[in-house]
């Protein structure tokens, strides 16, 4: 995963380790592959800009298309109104932005 890491641009892959080991248990077909192209392609991240926003945020490659990145990008392009070509410029917190209302207040 690290060779494949530093093809993605992340330009030390050990340092994105030691702040997220789980990384090296992430399977390349069904995550890290689906994940990054989910990155570029529906997001529309620039692709040197991908091994930064990993870098930032490795735990991307771990979440779930379905239920966690595509719900908080529905959400923040539908309900918050930010435009597409600003999350990909933005960086990347998934962990801060909740794709459901919060309930109360």
């Amino acid at each position: 995963n690290l060779v494949l890491l530093r093809s993605y641009g992340v330009a030390s892959p050990e340092r994105l380790v030691c702040a997220w080991p789980q990384v090296l248990t992430l399977s390349r077909d069904s995550k890290i592959r689906p994940n990054v192209r989910f990155l570029l392609e529906e997001v529309r991240v620039p692709q040197e800009a991908l091994g930064k926003v990993l870098s930032k945020k490795p735990q991307i490659l771990g979440y779930s298309i379905e239920n966690k990145l595509r719900p908080a990008v529905e959400f923040l392009t539908r309900e918050m109104h930010v435009p597409g070509a600003r999350l990909a410029e933005s960086s990347w917190r998934f962990h801060r932005c909740s794709p459901t209302p919060s309930r109360g207040g």
